[in-house]
């Protein structure tokens, strides 16, 4: 397994072609989006062809770090260009990249904090700034809404690692992404809200109640009005951000 050529040949063969989206996975976060997050979330994708190929990223990367990690970055950067050279009709190559930083990376992880432990031979900031904050920032209405999704998980998981002034710049994004059609985008968005008010730094809350003073009345606004989007009407990703935010903030609402 450590032979280059074994190695290359289960990226290509196996790894790659499992993590692609396909025309059921699009199914699903179309038309069952609660079963979407369900599985892409909260993990209960434990046997699905994509967390497959994932856990196997994971493994190898635990075996041959440096040598996984160089050949998965490759394929990244390839598909990387792929959709650069056609946004439109190459989303899923984005998509399938985001995923394979995600399994690469990620080395340890807890529901509070997210990713703790990560890939050494992986810039996280650098990947997050260069191809992960362009989705969150992008106003379009004809971008997809898988790779918003996956935007939002990606900073999600990794938002013990991005450094605090990140973080704060994500939230108007996060705002305008509590209004975006798609139930499981502003699903994502409620959960990044959620999830972002928790993490801690050295003991300390990562973000305090001065730093979501300027947000807070069109944050709460937006999160009300999520109950009125398709499939949210009783929407537990935006009720428990709604909870998060008025706990947080306290008196100073």
């Amino acid at each position: 397994f450590g032979d280059t050529n074994a190695l290359q040949q289960i990226c290509q063969s196996i790894v790659v072609p499992n993590l692609r989206a396909r025309a059921d996975d699009e199914e699903v976060f179309d038309m069952n989006p609660l079963e979407y997050i369900r599985r892409d979330a909260e993990g209960s994708d434990s046997d699905t062809r994509r967390r497959a190929a994932a856990d196997l990223v994971k493994s190898l990367v635990e075996k041959f770090p440096a040598q996984v990690t160089q050949l998965c970055t490759g394929y990244v950067q390839t598909m990387l260009s792929e959709y650069a050279a056609s946004p439109a009709t190459a989303w899923k190559s984005k998509d399938c990249a985001i995923c394979m930083v995600l399994a690469l990376t990620v080395r340890g992880k807890t529901a509070t904090h997210g990713a703790t432990s990560t890939n050494q031979f992986v810039n996280i900031q650098d990947f997050y700034a260069t191809q992960v904050l362009t989705e969150l920032q992008s106003p379009g209405q004809a971008d997809n809404p898988i790779l918003k999704a996956d935007a939002l998980k990606f900073l999600t998981t990794f938002r013990s690692v991005l450094p605090k002034e990140a973080l704060l710049a994500a939230f108007p994004s996060l705002l305008r992404l509590l209004t975006h059609p798609a139930c499981v985008v502003h699903s994502y968005a409620a959960i990044a809200i959620d999830k972002l008010l928790v993490v801690k730094e050295g003991g300390q809350l990562k973000l305090t109640s001065a730093n979501l003073q300027p947000h807070l009345a069109p944050l709460l606004e937006k999160l009300f009005a999520g109950f009125k989007l398709p499939d949210s009407s009783e929407n537990e990703y935006l009720m428990r951000a709604v909870t998060r935010v008025i706990g947080f903030v306290g008196t100073g609402i």
